[in-house]
């Protein structure tokens, strides 16, 4: 697990249910919006014996589909700024900005 489902699984979870008197097995539900709701599909997909139901309202689904043709791109990106995101972040502050609002 990550950083963020152990938290949410070990220590969230069980902070709310004792303070809220509420859930429990079969009595779970995650849900989230954009983003956050492709989150929520694939974490409750991972973990069914925790959440008996899931919800994503307008997600983007195919997350990693979207954006797999600009990897390379990204990949290329990174390398010339020493591999760092910080550095390639500090480039594009500093670069020359585009008339038209390019953000390539």
């Amino acid at each position: 697990m990550g950083v963020w489902e152990d938290f949410l699984l070990d220590e969230m979870l069980p902070a709310i249910e004792r303070r809220f008197a509420c859930g429990g097995i079969g009595r779970r539900g995650v849900f989230r919006k954009s983003s956050g709701g492709y989150g929520a599909i694939t974490h409750a997909l991972g973990h069914s014996d925790i959440w008996a139901a899931a919800a994503c309202h307008s997600g983007d689904m195919g997350f990693e589909l979207c954006y797999l043709a600009d990897m390379p791109a990204v990949l290329r990106a990174l390398a010339g700024a020493e591999k760092s995101i910080e550095n390639w972040w500090q480039q594009l502050e500093a670069a020359k900005k585009h008339p038209e609002g390019s953000f390539r």
